[in-house]
């Protein structure tokens, strides 16, 4: 199994935790394979559902490839995990024998969604003066924000694996589908960019090519003006137009 296909895996058990708000714990996933790529174990985060503050989910992945291999020592498998361990699962990482890890999210990640979060409640000031209503919205921008990129990251791994594979065939001299690589390409391009798109501009640019409503329609569902709409829509044409310059570029080489 292709490292990317592993690294989806453990980004899509990631976001099973952040699609069940966090009922089992936080939004973490990993997994541990043998040397060629079967996966041995994996789990998520389970530590409220456990009530146990160990349950990380390396830890679990660890724990659980320990008793179906009946040994104490991983040192011929591979650590796959959502993010850089913490202390406790190094050390758990170290006392398993696992020589090899590989993770997805990174510190300077964590710091990218909090500044995101940060500069959303900078700009309501209101909620600050009711601390009922501010940790209400305050749970929900960073349950939105963690789904979100969870997502995004496993629009990156499928990418990784259709360009993975184009690379391959072109080095065995194989040929290639490139009509039909080019479109699929395309198509994961412009989820990524929707992605990262803000959430109104995503919205209202679904509404109107999605679902075929008119500037005025969305403006009076969203209540906001129809300038503002087709700024939304313009915005998001010009996030589109430069994925497709750069794909034509991409193929020109």
């Amino acid at each position: 199994m292709q490292q990317s296909n592993l690294m989806k895996r453990v980004a899509e058990l990631s976001l099973e935790n952040s699609i069940n708000d966090y009922k089992f714990g936080g939004p973490f996933g990993a997994l541990i394979t043998s040397s060629d790529g079967k996966i041995i174990s994996e789990a998520k985060n389970s530590v409220l559902s456990d009530c146990d503050p160990t349950a990380h989910a390396e830890v679990n992945a660890i724990r659980t490839a320990c008793k179906k291999l009946k040994t104490h020592d991983l040192s011929n498998y591979i650590l796959y995990t959502s993010c850089y361990p913490c202390p406790m699962c190094l050390g758990a990482i170290v006392w398993s024998n696992i020589k090899t890890v590989y993770y997805g999210n990174t510190k300077e990640d964590a710091e990218d969604i909090a500044q995101d979060i940060f500069v959303k409640l900078w700009e309501k000031p209101d909620l600050w003066l009711e601390r009922e209503k501010l940790d209400s919205y305050l749970y929900t921008v960073v349950r939105n924000h963690i789904y979100n990129f969870l997502k995004h990251k496993a629009v990156e791994y499928d990418y990784l694996d259709v360009a993975a594979e184009k690379m391959r065939m072109a080095e065995l001299g194989l040929p290639t589908p490139d009509d039909e690589f080019c479109a699929h390409e395309l198509e994961l391009f412009v989820q990524m960019a929707l992605e990262r798109m803000p959430e109104q501009r995503r919205r209202v640019f679904l509404m109107s090519r999605e679902e075929g409503m008119t500037s005025p329609e969305i403006a009076e569902k969203l209540n906001v003006s129809v300038r503002t709409v087709e700024q939304h829509i313009y915005k998001a044409l010009q996030d589109l137009k430069k994925i497709i310059l750069f794909l034509f570029f991409f193929y020109l080489d």
